[in-house]
């Protein structure tokens, strides 16, 4: 008999302590896009399925990245007339829409949904967000970028080493054009004087590339870009 009494004290003030409650889902939904440049901002929903004991007001928050938390608002959760004495939870769910924008800075950011009470909190299940200076490159449906970039910067690099390989390319073989001018001309001082010229103005501008690109790197290196070409 006593045993039975002091389980329903312990029941009882259970019930009737502030703050009884159990967090069960706190998650983000619908986010976009999750793909953005500095400046856009995010859109999704945050869902919060609980249950509470006694009656508890909370905030559903969402943080992006280091930023401080933002309340979205407020969700009640008031306690079943008997569940002071029988301990009956009562599930509620909420949903706060949000439209934020992203941080300033490019990188990867995760997206925290989260509930404040009182002088306690709890984080849900974050999602993650990338954030570029300039628009990515659509790579189309499941198809890989042939370009291997994703920014503005990165294709005109990949285009100009392009241009740099064929330069090369190109050298080597009016060097040879010139040289085999030279061979055969069988003593013929224009045929010389035309294959000489071939070779020499080839040097000049493979060196008027090689100079042209030492000096944009050495800018770059400069100004700290992040490519180089």
């Amino acid at each position: 008999m006593k045993k039975s009494f002091l389980i329903l004290l312990v029941i009882v003030f259970t019930g009737l302590a502030p703050g009884v409650y159990g967090a069960s889902q706190i998650y983000i939904s619908d986010l976009a896009p999750v793909n953005l440049v500095v400046g856009e901002t995010i859109s999704g929903a945050v869902r919060v399925n609980f249950s509470c004991i006694n009656p508890i007001n909370i905030t559903a928050t969402l943080k992006i990245g280091n930023a401080s938390s933002i309340n979205l608002g407020n969700c009640n959760c008031e306690n079943d007339p008997f569940s002071a004495i029988a301990g009956i939870e009562k599930n509620v769910q909420c949903s706060f829409n949000f439209s934020e924008a992203v941080p300033n800075t490019p990188g990867e950011y995760q997206v925290i949904p989260g509930i404040s009470f009182g002088a306690g909190s709890i984080q849900g299940t974050s999602a993650i967000i990338n954030v570029f200076d300039e628009p990515p490159i659509p790579t189309g449906n499941g198809v890989e970028n042939p370009l291997a970039t994703s920014t503005v910067a990165g294709l005109v690099t990949t285009v100009t080493n392009a241009i740099y390989v064929i330069a090369y390319m190109l050298t080597a073989l009016f060097i040879m054009v010139g040289g085999f001018m030279i061979i055969t001309s069988s003593g013929n001082p224009e045929q010389i004087m035309k294959g000489r010229k071939i070779v020499l103005y080839t040097i000049i501008a493979f060196a008027v590339l090689v100079a042209a690109r030492g000096i944009i790197n050495f800018i770059l290196i400069l100004i700290d870009a992040p490519t180089r070409i």
